[in-house]
């Protein structure tokens, strides 16, 4: 999860769920608000250099297929992260 998504999505419209010693997170979006705006991502594009426009395909193909699939209301889990200390395998 990057500062911009942070900042501009899930504090602006969603939540961040975290631990108590903050060594994991998730971010939720709510029903309807699962989009990232296209300011954002172009805030983002320097993060994916050459790569930018396979991301914004990829972006938008998961997109139609959420669409497509998910007919009912739902909250969505955009990132779930974990310090690789943390982590139990």
């Amino acid at each position: 999860m990057s500062n911009i998504e942070l900042r501009h999505v899930a504090l602006a419209r969603g939540r961040v769920l975290t631990n108590r010693n903050l060594t994991g997170a998730a971010m939720s979006l709510p029903p309807g608000a699962w989009r990232t705006p296209l300011h954002i991502t172009l805030l983002e594009g320097s993060a994916f250099g050459l790569r930018l426009y396979r991301v914004a395909r990829f972006g938008a193909a998961m997109e139609w297929r959420h669409m497509r699939q998910m007919r009912e209301r739902h909250y969505y889990i955009r990132d779930v992260g974990v310090l690789p200390d943390m982590q139990i395998f």
